[in-house]
């Protein structure tokens, strides 16, 4: 299979966003197929490969790795002040209004220097079929492109919530303008519910995965302190509030035979976290880290005897499958949703949904006796490679 995989993240973005097209790409290289990466420049530098590199690069290539090519933001100097959040109140939103009726998107200078790689590609490369994850409507009106100029099919895919990204004028009219779309795969079954008003084509959830041989791998830190990890995004401040009130509540009421209890936060959110923590003036220690690396962040998960998360209500939360590999105790707060909650008790994890903070207080007690769980083969079909085989077949039957 000759695939063009096309995402608006860079895949060495230290962020999320970049994940999951950039280890799918991998995971389907690995078996065999033939994988470009299209994506923009990384930090959207205005600096990019010329074309005629390209197309040697393209030439010239094995495929045993994905083929990565970027193409750089060019020109549309509003949509730069845009993103950068420098134009006024009013204008800002007229030209929202105006890039989304006139190019179904707002990232139209991206699209535009693509062409020249999109046509590349379609010549040179002849994809069998596309497969293109919203991160922003560009990533599928540079699928579209791609499409009728390769004469093969796209295959849409949803990881952000479509009427949260579209403003709410286009949110009908724009999403007819994918209806060409082969399929669409979904992030989570709740991606695949939240869709159906929009979307009428046929919709597969497609989970991402995790590297769970590296989770084997990873060493635990031995520590006598009670560690307690959060990870990521914060969302609501009152929730995180909650949360942190209640471990601190925990830390003064509840003996553990000596051990101080240490809370490391790791993420971007650093500074509304410090602002609650200064206000706590808390019981148990603490540190800050920035976003990790896997090697790290999957050492911090299996040295905690818990792993908290604050859950963004109607959101689909990916982690919880690295935390459950993990092995440790995962607390979220808000509840988690069904599909959540049914996945943790497939996997036998030791896992707390808490609706209040009397919840979170019963789950750090009982994790306070628990004994951290073995390593199941079961996780092991949570991998990468095992999800890609699902991705591998949807793909494959959509060729035409």
């Amino acid at each position: 299979m000759r695939a063009v995989f096309i995402n608006h993240c860079h895949p060495a973005t230290p962020h999320v966003c970049a994940t999951r097209m950039r280890e799918f790409a991998t995971a389907l290289s690995e078996r065999g197929h033939k994988i470009i990466l299209f994506t923009e420049t990384l930090d959207s530098s205005p600096i990019c490969e010329p074309l005629w590199k390209t197309g040697a690069r393209l030439q010239q290539q094995s495929f045993d790795a994905p083929l990565h090519i970027a193409a750089a933001p060019v020109g549309f100097p509003l949509l730069k002040l845009l993103r950068q959040g420098r134009l006024p109140w009013g204008l800002r939103q007229l030209i929202i209004f105006w890039y989304f009726w006139r190019h179904q998107g707002v990232f139209t200078d991206w699209r535009k220097s693509s062409q020249p790689y999109l046509k590349l590609i379609a010549r040179e490369f002849k994809p069998d079929i596309i497969w293109s994850t919203f991160g922003g409507s560009d990533c599928w009106n540079i699928a579209k492109d791609l499409s009728v100029m390769a004469g093969c099919p796209w295959v849409a895919d949803i990881k952000d919530i479509w009427e949260v990204f579209i403003p709410s004028p286009f949110v009908h009219t724009l999403a007819r303008c994918y209806e060409d779309a082969a399929a669409l795969t979904t992030f989570s079954d709740l991606h695949r519910t939240k869709s159906n008003p929009f979307f009428p084509m046929k919709k597969f959830i497609v989970y991402s995965g995790l590297d769970t041989r590296a989770m084997t791998r990873t060493p635990t830190s031995d520590t006598d302190l009670f560690q307690i990890s959060l990870t990521g995004s914060v969302y609501s401040t009152s929730h995180l509030e909650t949360a942190l009130q209640t471990i601190n509540a925990w830390t003064i009421s509840e003996p553990l035979n000596g051990k101080k209890v240490k809370l490391v936060y790791a993420g971007t959110e650093e500074t509304k976290v410090q602002t609650i923590l200064d206000r706590l003036n808390p019981s148990f220690d603490f540190e800050l880290r920035p976003y990790l690396n896997q090697e790290n962040y999957y050492s911090l998960l299996k040295s905690s005897q818990v792993n908290l998360y604050i859950r963004s209500e109607g959101a689909f939360h990916h982690k919880v499958f690295e935390l459950m590999a993990a092995r440790r105790t995962v607390i979220c707060y808000p509840a988690e949703t069904d599909e959540v909650i049914r996945e943790a008790k497939e996997k036998w994890s030791h896992y707390y949904s808490c609706t209040s903070a009397d919840d979170i207080l019963e789950a750090l007690t009982a994790a306070s006796a628990e004994q951290d769980l073995a390593f199941d083969e079961s996780l092991f079909q949570l991998d990468w490679k095992v999800r890609a085989e699902v991705l591998e077949r949807i793909l494959q039957s959509h060729i035409v």
